[in-house]
């Protein structure tokens, strides 16, 4: 065998040495949404419930604002962290299945009234990660609109 063909092999054996070695997942990118809440435009807020609907998570049973607790907005706005990472599990059957979610999956944002179960908006559909932060208004007349920015502080 050549010198060459003896070092190509080498090589491709500390790759897959170092391949092995390690998990294959980044850490996941801390994500904030900075959330205004339009309710105040009148004098007093609405407080809101922030939630995350899962795409790849529907099942019966979801209720239309998702799964996914994001956090509170009972003022004017607030600085939220998206969680890293959630995971649903389902039993049932004598079997479970988990499906986990991150912030390199699709999500889209809704915001209901802690009060009751009136939706007050819902965001497109997006990827997180694909920002430091994002921007969104809810429970004005108009549409949420969500932008993609720097993170907030809280």
């Amino acid at each position: 065998m050549s010198r060459l063909w003896i070092r190509l092999l080498q090589v491709a054996a500390a790759t897959v040495w170092i391949a092995g070695c390690t998990s294959g997942t980044a850490p996941l990118p801390t994500v904030t949404v900075l959330v205004t809440n339009e309710t105040c435009a009148s004098g007093s807020c609405v407080p809101l419930e922030i939630h995350g609907f899962v795409p790849k998570s529907t099942v019966p049973g979801q209720p239309p604002w998702g799964f996914l607790l994001v956090g509170y907005v009972s003022g004017a706005s607030a600085c939220l962290t998206m969680p890293a990472s959630h995971t649903l599990t389902i039993h049932g059957g004598g079997a479970s299945y988990a499906i986990r979610w991150t912030v390199a999956d699709p999500v889209y944002l809704t915001a209901k009234d802690s009060a009751g179960y009136t939706i007050r908006g819902y965001t497109e559909e997006f990827v997180p990660a694909d920002a430091p932060g994002w921007n969104v208004g809810f429970g004005g007349a108009a549409e949420p609109h969500l932008a993609a920015s720097s993170a907030c502080r809280s």
